[in-house]
């Protein structure tokens, strides 16, 4: 079976958008292998925000949404 060859991309948005439409696998011979990969994480900013409610509304706001909230960004 013959294999595609990669195309040159200009930039990091041209090779997104190729992998989204294209199975990389017709272009694996293309590909070498890597070590000492480094991924950079970009975080998002945390914005403090406050609220106003009723006791009644804060029990409810409280177990339904800030206490699960609290053990999923806090299990890792």
């Amino acid at each position: 079976m013959t294999r595609k060859k990669l195309p040159e991309f200009r930039n990091e948005k041209e090779f997104v958008e190729f992998v989204e439409t294209h199975s990389l696998a017709d272009y694996w011979d293309e590909f070498e292998p890597v070590e000492d990969v480094q991924i950079q994480t970009h975080h998002q900013a945390k914005k403090r925000i406050s609220l106003q409610v009723y006791p009644s509304a804060s029990r409810k706001l409280l177990s339904s949404v800030v206490y699960p909230a609290r053990r999923l960004f806090n299990a890792g």
